[in-house]
């Protein structure tokens, strides 16, 4: 499969996250807090007795969402990696590597420290409140007298903001994750970043649209190393490369890249993202196979 442009474009809007099953969760907590935080804190007469509400919050009774939402994240993953893989391993030299990557897709035991950790940050919503709490009660303290409706309104603002902000992310990451453990797991080295290539994209997120990324070789964008769909908020997907000849040249690589935005003066609120170190280079076919030619299979 020639990886151009188009394909790209189709690959992507398959393997991004499971957005319907995170709506579904993110209902299941906007009720939860309504209940246990919203209406209560709606009828506090004091600071105080708000810091006990939020005390006894717990998110034990969205444990079975937050399950939910793991397994779905996981069953989607598994589903769009073995479909990609079954149309790129269609020669029958490639077909043992298909008939590996099928043996190891579904044994979730090897993937439950990721899931784990996917489930344990999930649940870390429960310290949003008290985190916001600490910000909103400045307000209160320089002088603005204390109404629970009102606090009760900002938190509902905040909170829904931040908790969605966790699971898109939280989901993304455990996918670009599962993604890279099964790729190495046949010995695919390297992915394709792609981008939503919308007006949501980040501007250093642009800069890597296209471009070939090894697994061991994570760019640094904004301060934050790590491989794609695995920053805050981020659509964007790895998608694989199985051998040279799936690559449209000239290719770009990445190689030890660090990028980093920064705001323009007196720009609205505009950035500017450049390469500050190590380099996005433009290959020939030539010239890529004699570089990096030992490390496809």
């Amino acid at each position: 499969m020639k990886l151009t442009r188009s394909i790209r474009r189709r690959l992507n809007k398959k393997l991004r996250p499971n957005y319907t099953q995170e709506n579904l969760f993110m209902g299941a907590f906007n009720s939860h807090v309504k209940n246990a935080l919203y209406n209560k804190i709606k009828n506090a007469t004091s600071l105080e007795e708000v810091d006990k509400i939020i005390d006894e919050f717990n998110v034990d009774s969205l444990l079975p969402a937050v399950n939910n939402l793991s397994n779905s994240v996981f069953g989607k993953s598994t589903k769009e990696f073995d479909l990609l893989m079954t149309s790129f391993f269609q020669r029958p030299d490639k077909r043992y590597l298909n008939l590996r990557s099928k043996g190891l897709l579904y044994k979730k035991e090897d993937f439950k420290p990721f899931l784990n950790a996917f489930k344990h940050n999930l649940t870390l919503i429960k310290d949003l409140p008290k985190d916001l709490s600490k910000k909103l009660k400045k307000a209160y303290f320089t002088g603005t007298s204390f109404r629970g409706t009102e606090f009760a309104r900002e938190l509902k603002e905040r909170l829904g903001k931040r908790a969605k902000t966790i699971v898109r992310t939280e989901s993304a990451k455990i996918t670009s994750t599962l993604t890279q453990a099964r790729m190495q797991k046949v010995g695919l080295n390297a992915y394709i970043w792609s981008t939503s290539e919308d007006s949501r994209v980040r501007g250093s997120h642009s800069l890597m649209d296209g471009v070939l990324v090894f697994w061991a070789d994570p760019p640094t964008i904004d301060n934050y190393q790590n491989h794609c769909g695995r920053y805050v908020n981020c659509r964007c997907v790895p998608i694989p490369v199985v051998e040279v000849s799936d690559l449209k040249f000239p290719i770009k690589v990445a190689e030890r890249v660090n990028i980093q935005t920064d705001y323009i003066k007196g720009g609205k609120g505009k950035t500017v993202s450049k390469i500050i170190s190590g380099s996005i280079t433009t290959f020939t076919k030539e010239k890529f196979i004699e570089k990096f030619g030992n490390l496809f299979v």
